[in-house]
């Protein structure tokens, strides 16, 4: 993965809008902007970099999903690629060649700590910023990594409805005790899987004053019903 400075990969996708619309006079037209304040920004010896209002403008204007700016994209309607970059805006206590942090997809799902939500489509609609070192400490790699919504009071105290989790979609491995996005059907849920032994999967809550949520055994049997997404491997204010 490439590491490039946020002002260099704004700057990139902003080039790429302005083509899309002919070039300085349909950015003009299109952003209300005068031609010297778009010299300034885009232009080709850019004076200023792009900030976030102007970037949050860029991505409303073209009707693109929030983050969208802070991502390179090789077209207007390809896929980002995981991005690493600087902030300039900060100095990094890393050194000026280390990457302070690491930009992670936003699905737009929520992962239901109650009963299961049916899942239609995943997809991305916006990106969240981590510390690259947050990751790197737990031998995480930023191209496996997605943050979902929690839905449902099923995992409490651990997991409180709204948190935000990240997701390792690498690690699908069960292991004893560990919470996972687990998909059972077309039900998304997480939850603390165990192995049985002789076969099974046991799909436990955290939550046992309520007896609504009682543990679910999957038999061997039943087992190709269960798709794991990966292990949920922090909340995005702590350690899980």
């Amino acid at each position: 993965m490439q590491k490039r400075t946020l002002s260099e990969i704004r700057l990139h996708n902003a080039r790429l809008l302005q083509d899309s619309v002919g070039g300085q006079k349909g950015m003009i037209e299109k952003t209300g902007k005068s031609q010297s304040q778009i010299s300034a920004i885009m232009g080709e010896n850019p004076s200023r970099n792009i900030g976030n209002k102007l970037a949050k403008l860029l991505e409303d204007t073209f009707a693109l999903p929030d983050g969208w700016m802070d991502h390179w994209h090789d077209t207007i309607d390809g896929d980002a690629q995981p991005s690493i970059y600087i902030r300039e805006a900060e100095k990094s206590p890393f050194g000026s060649n280390r990457p302070v942090y690491v930009a992670i997809p936003v699905l737009d799902v929520h992962l239901a700590a109650g009963f299961g939500t049916v899942v239609d489509r995943e997809e991305v609609t916006q990106w969240t910023e981590i510390p690259h070192e947050f990751i790197a400490s737990d031998g995480l790699s930023a191209l496996s990594l997605a943050a979902v919504h929690i839905s449902g009071d099923s995992m409490t105290p651990r997991l409180q409805n709204g948190d935000r989790v990240l997701i390792d979609t690498a690690d699908k491995q069960i292991k004893d005790g560990k919470v996972y996005a687990i998909a059972v059907e077309d039900e998304l849920r997480v939850k603390r899987l165990f192995k049985k032994i002789g076969g099974g999967i046991l799909i436990s809550s955290d939550n046992k004053a309520d007896p609504a949520y009682r543990d679910e055994l999957i038999t061997p049997q039943d087992e190709h019903h269960l798709r794991v997404i990966g292990r949920v491997v922090r909340i995005i204010s702590g350690a899980l």
